[in-house]
């Protein structure tokens, strides 16, 4: 793609392209990020053209518009330049999983002094005369102590409006609203969204998240502002208690989602909540110093064993299980414990071996294949570690590398037989033999733009190339790679997560996906040669169960809920939730199929179950 910047022309390639959304294509290019869009046109040309101006007004924690970029002819604006983050930034939605939370060893103090900083912003960014509008957990990012706000273009000034808001954070008040008329929103409604972030990353649950017997979806109870305060909703069991809140931090939120409260949020109720909190030297929670006891200790409710599902704990860690694999009898763990990473592995449901391995690394990524664990030390490197764990020490094996997708992720996976990661243009399968990686190509890869993901129990391996917003889909059996044709994405719609399910015939894609401020999951089911053997969309996704949290089998899945496990058809959506399994269960554990029965694997523990 040829594009001028600065009078001159520049050509972008594909294999810099570090982000695809509903709208535009982000590359890097010379140390700064590029924003093209896919359909510019006259209005967003004025609209950049007049927000260049405005920009230098911004504090620099808005990453706003840099330089115009025009058409390979140098007249219509087609995108803008701005500064490139890296990559260890990320979006602010990390901050409501627990799972993050627990290998970042990211507080409650933590998560407090960056909205404080973000409110700040906010307020300087409408003291500037622009809205947020769209204000969500994807356009906020943030490393360590700094928090920035992205996707400055779609901001409202002026006479330009903000055309879309995503549902899960937009004020219910403008609900129904044509956004792309005319400019509808005001800063309360930016507070609004600003006071939902907060409470989703503090308490890991929507203000309206829960579950509630009568008004079943989200923008129904936030309409008719029933929280999961409310005494009618069920609060999920995986969110964080409201007692970690202070009284006059939970009386904000009250206002705001229970009594319909706009204004200005709070931001000195914020900074004493922030103050006022000190650790629980049992389980390192934070929370007020007014509390008699510790209301995550309190909130640990013994499990119990029912007659209908007998149940028998194969692991209790003492921290939080950060990484795992399942395959055939052998499961194996890592566990961040006291500081340390744990290795844990156990076969037939009894525990084989353990070994302390280095400090824990916050943003580490694993492998296992066989007695090899891969280690991907942080996101930005490309360093492969191998160690061996085989024996009563880790001994270090080697170094690699791989390489990454875009600007997000590092690429590699391993099962059972081989580890497999991308080098020089090309996807290598290695096996360790004498203490040597010996390594083939396999198949020719996108530079920098493929996606993988690797089955444990078998050879095979899903994946795709990215060009631009185009995805080539491909299967890859015992080294055959097959063509994959699933479900295509609505012009708008941008790929937010992928989660890749293996059966032992069929393989299951589920797309966690974003369309018009709207999230939903898209299924496609193929067989093992790539056909498509059905598709489905689910649009109502108030409170997304991981899409890692899945059991698959064919035409089925198995999952957890506060209520039980259940088990759903994918052809006829038929569903029977087993209520004998609610008080082992909660949502958000794992589950796969293990020796007969289920295996859950949740935050500290490993729990088979037979029902």
């Amino acid at each position: 793609m040829q594009v001028t910047i600065n009078n001159k022309k520049v050509r972008l390639n594909t294999k810099n392209v570090i982000g695809v959304g509903g709208e535009a294509t982000v590359f890097k290019h010379k140390g700064q990020a590029v924003k093209i869009y896919t359909t510019p046109d006259a209005l967003r040309d004025k609209k950049l053209r007049a927000m260049h101006t405005l920009a230098a007004k911004l504090p620099p924690e808005v990453i706003a518009p840099q330089d115009l970029v025009f058409d390979q002819n140098g007249k219509q604006v087609i995108g803008f330049t701005m500064r490139l983050l890296d990559s260890e930034y990320v979006e602010i939605r990390k901050l409501a999983s627990k799972k993050y939370r627990s290998m970042t060893g990211i507080t409650a103090r933590d998560v407090g002094n960056l909205f404080l900083k973000a409110g700040q912003t906010l307020e300087c960014i409408h003291q500037v005369g622009m809205i947020v509008g769209d204000f969500n957990d994807l356009n906020l990012m943030f490393h360590s102590n700094d928090v920035l706000y992205i996707d400055v273009d779609s901001f409202q000034f002026d006479q330009f409006p903000c055309l879309v808001g995503t549902e899960a954070f937009i004020d219910p008040a403008l609900y129904g609203h044509d956004l792309s008329q005319s400019p509808h929103f005001k800063p309360e409604n930016d507070w609004y969204s600003f006071a939902v972030l907060l409470f989703k990353s503090l308490l890991l649950t929507h203000p309206y998240g829960g579950v509630h017997d009568r008004v079943k979806l989200l923008p129904q109870r936030a309409m008719q502002q029933i929280s999961v305060f409310d005494p009618s909703v069920k609060y999920p069991r995986i969110a964080y208690a409201p007692e970690l809140l202070t009284d006059e931090l939970h009386n904000t939120f009250e206002d705001w989602f229970s009594n319909g409260y706009r204004g200005v949020f709070d931001l000195a109720a914020l900074q004493t909540y922030i103050h006022s909190l000190k650790v629980c030297p049992s389980c390192d929670a934070t929370y007020p110093v007014n509390r008699s006891h510790c209301p995550m200790c309190a909130a640990v409710v013994p499990v119990t064993v029912t007659q209908a599902a007998a149940s028998k704990t194969l692991l209790q860690v003492q921290g939080e299980i950060v990484a795992w694999q399942v395959a055939g009898s052998m499961i194996r763990l890592i566990a961040h414990e006291n500081g340390k990473a744990v290795y844990y592995q156990l076969k037939s449901m009894s525990l084989i071996n353990k070994l302390e391995l280095f400090n824990a690394l916050p943003t580490a990524k694993y492998a296992f294949s066989g007695d090899y664990l891969i280690v991907s030390p942080a996101p930005e490197s490309d360093d492969l570690m191998v160690l061996d764990v085989s024996g009563t020490q880790p001994t270090a094996l080697l170094k690699t590398t791989t390489e990454q997708f875009g600007n997000e992720d590092r690429v590699f996976g391993a099962n059972q037989q081989a580890l497999y990661r991308v080098a020089s243009g090309y996807l290598m399968r290695g096996q360790f033999r004498y203490g040597q990686l010996v390594e083939q190509p396999i198949m020719a890869v996108a530079e920098n733009q493929t996606w993988l993901q690797v089955d444990p129990a078998s050879e095979r391996i899903f994946g795709y190339f990215r060009a631009f917003r185009d995805y080539t889909y491909w299967l890859l059996k015992d080294t055959k790679r097959f063509d994959v044709r699933l479900s295509p994405l609505e012009q708008t719609e941008f790929l937010i997560d992928m989660q890749i399910k293996f059966a032992a015939s069929n393989v299951l894609i589920m797309h966690h996906t974003q369309l018009n401020g709207v999230e939903r999951i898209r299924l496609d089911e193929i067989d093992n040669k790539g056909r498509l053997l059905q598709s489905l969309i689910i649009n109502e996704v108030s409170d997304l169960i991981p899409l890692d949290a899945h059991a698959y089998a064919q035409n089925a899945l198995v999952y957890a809920t506060d209520s039980g496990i259940v088990n759903e058809q994918l052809d006829t959506h038929a569903s029977k939730t087993f209520e004998q399994t609610e008080p082992v269960v909660q949502q958000g554990d794992r589950l796969f199929a293990y020796e007969r029965g289920l295996l859950i694997l949740s935050d500290k523990r490993v729990l088979h179950l037979t029902v």
